[in-house]
């Protein structure tokens, strides 16, 4: 409608309402407004030169009743192809794909910023490559990647070969640091691109990567006089807003600094490495691969014991040996690993380091069942716990909304923050079960589905720059299981049918049509992967488990031991037949 001459209308942004009234507290020094002056005639009225994030806009100024058809919300963001597409048989899971998706939407304008509202909206190197992979499942990322990994050489240039934590940087943004996990974009990003897209943007950014860990070793070899030492000096942003902290509202966990930022280094000089024999520079390989191993055998010395524990006790910590190949022994590891979960009843404590790759990495080492107890959990902290609350983007912090609807605070705490939205990666990897299978994209593809019970099916679409992939599948009502697969022109796929009596075995393109009868009961709400916390949460499953081993009550509280783990326990009376006879009557519950 038209408003008279003169009148002010005045718009201002929140993303979230308290006690049903209008609140952008968290935006901190942001105004985050705009008004507008009647002329008193029809006019289309639109900002330039500016955006703003939010979900609620309020209306001051406007002269008589308000109709919302007069206003219009755009969105803008870069102009990014979307090539994943990905929906299952659980609405709660949707819901968190949308929030990944929504936050990429919100950030990825000509850079990646870490927010679309606050006084910052900066191009955080560390948010954008943990995020990079999925992102370049959501959107064909390549020509935007490569444009950030000119910003990231051009402030590079600046520093002597260091990376800064965001860029670019403002002429009056705040000061920026050099620090592990953030610099390591300059390797990881470059790395991403190449397994998800062929793309070989490390024959021109392979300077900027080994003046990256040529800074790195230099700084080091100051303190240390070797660059193969830790680095265990200046400011590290560590495993940012981890739960394992001080307090809930802690900037960063407790996984020691001089771990993590060695960890990333020797990973970095490793994969300058291996891009220096992709380009055939001999000499310069066998320099960082030699540097590269001494760094690793530092952090075994240090951090490991002679049989492969490792010394740190936080699951940032397994995250980035597992992910990344540290051990002495992967077995060791991976098991000590699992008992740390169960310890921390299979609670999320990591933060912006772990979250991303907690539920890709267990996946990776065949854990399955414990990423999916991950990724569906519903209570704080998880994924659906911000699902259940409304969000419709991913959060900032696990706790940024409290169970009664209100805002956790004011500081460091942004709604729409695509961080640990790296989940969907999963999602798309291994519940879906699409990846490459090879660092030359995907000309050919691993295709090798997980089903769950709680998804109940999958259907994925990956528009590819080798063609369009789809993989779905379903749990029939009589337990059968349906695949469907397309495999675009040209291209190869080994494929692993879940639960099935095949090999793995290789496809070429077309479209492909599977029904039979897994292995596994898919419909079964427990298995012998289950855990006693799992029955014990479950009334009549704790009820059964008691009648049959009453010794178990002893372990309620403490019951992270699989099902399948109480055939070891043979000094409390447990036998493999009363086992079998708790499997068998489980499958009489859910």
């Amino acid at each position: 409608s038209t408003q008279p001459e003169g009148a002010r209308i005045h718009l201002e942004f929140g993303e979230i309402l308290q006690n049903s009234n209008f609140y952008n507290d968290n935006y901190r020094t942001a105004k985050g407004g705009f008004t507008y002056v009647s002329n008193g005639k029809p006019e289309l009225v639109k900002p330039s030169f500016t955006f703003f994030g939010f979900r609620y806009v309020k209306v001051s100024g406007w002269q008589g009743e308000i109709n919302p058809d007069d206003f219009t919300g755009c969105v803008t963001y870069s102009d990014l192809e979307r090539t994943g597409f990905l929906t299952t048989g659980n609405a709660k899971i949707n819901q968190l794909y949308s929030n990944s998706l929504w936050s990429l939407k919100s950030n990825f304008l000509d850079i990646p910023t870490d927010c679309p509202q606050r006084d910052e909206r900066l191009g955080w190197t560390g948010d954008a490559q943990v995020f990079s992979a999925t992102a370049s499942y959501h959107m064909d990322t390549r020509a935007f990647y490569q444009k950030y990994l000119w910003d990231i050489q051009n402030e590079q240039s600046k520093l002597k070969g260091g990376v800064p934590a965001y860029a670019p940087k403002p002429p009056h943004g705040p000061i920026s640091v050099v620090a592990a996990i953030w610099g390591d974009a300059a390797t990881i990003i470059p790395d991403v691109l190449l397994k998800m897209f062929n793309e070989e943007t490390y024959k021109k950014n392979f300077p900027m990567m080994k003046a990256w860990v040529d800074y790195v070793g230099e700084e080091i070899e100051k303190v240390h006089q070797t660059k193969a030492a830790l680095w265990d000096f200046g400011f590290q942003f560590g495993d940012w807003l981890a739960l394992d902290g001080p307090d809930l509202q802690a900037y960063k966990g407790d996984t020691p600094d001089d771990y993590l930022a060695t960890v990333y280094y020797w990973h970095s000089l490793e994969l300058v490495a291996g891009f220096a024999k992709r380009l055939r520079l001999e000499s310069t390989q066998i320099y960082y691969s030699e540097l590269a191993e001494k760094v690793k055998e530092v952090l075994l010395s240090n951090f490991f014991t002679p049989v492969g524990h490792l010394s740190v006790p936080n699951q940032a910590a397994y995250i980035a040996a597992l992910n990344f190949g540290l051990w002495r022994d992967k077995d060791v590891l991976l098991q000590d690993f699992i008992n740390l979960l169960q310890k921390h009843g299979n609670q999320i404590k990591c933060g912006f380091v772990g979250a991303p790759l907690i539920c890709q990495t267990l996946a990776k080492f065949g854990k399955i069942h414990e990423a999916y107890k991950l990724i569906l959990r519903e209570d704080f902290p998880s994924w659906l716990y911000a699902v259940n609350l409304g969000a419709t983007t991913i959060w900032e912090r696990w706790n940024s909304v409290l169970p009664d609807g209100l805002i956790s605070g004011t500081d460091m705490n942004s709604l729409n923050h695509y961080s640990y939205g790296s989940v969907v990666e999963f999602l798309y990897a291994y519940a879906s079960g699409l990846m490459p299978s090879s660092d030359q994209g995907f000309a050919k593809a691993l295709i090798a589905p997980h089903p769950h019970r709680e998804l109940k099916s999958c259907n994925c679409k990956y528009v590819s720059n080798a063609g369009a992939y789809v993989v779905d599948w379903s749990i029939q009502d009589d337990g059968s299981l349906k695949v469907h697969i397309e495999i675009p022109f040209g291209c190869l796929a080994t494929v692993n049918l879940p639960a099935s009596s095949l090999e793995p075995f290789e496809l070429k393109s077309g479209s492909y049509d599977y029904h039979y009868v897994p292995n596994v009961d898919f419909r079964q709400k427990f298995t012998k992967a289950s855990t006693l916390d799992e029955i014990f949460e479950d009334e009549a499953a704790s009820r059964l488990a008691l009648s049959l081993l009453p010794q178990l009550s002893f372990m309620k509280g403490n019951g992270g031991v699989t099902i399948d783990g109480l055939r070891r326990m043979t000094m409390f009376g447990i036998t493999n037949e009363s086992v079998d006879a708790l499997l068998d009557g489980l499958k009489e519950i859910g």
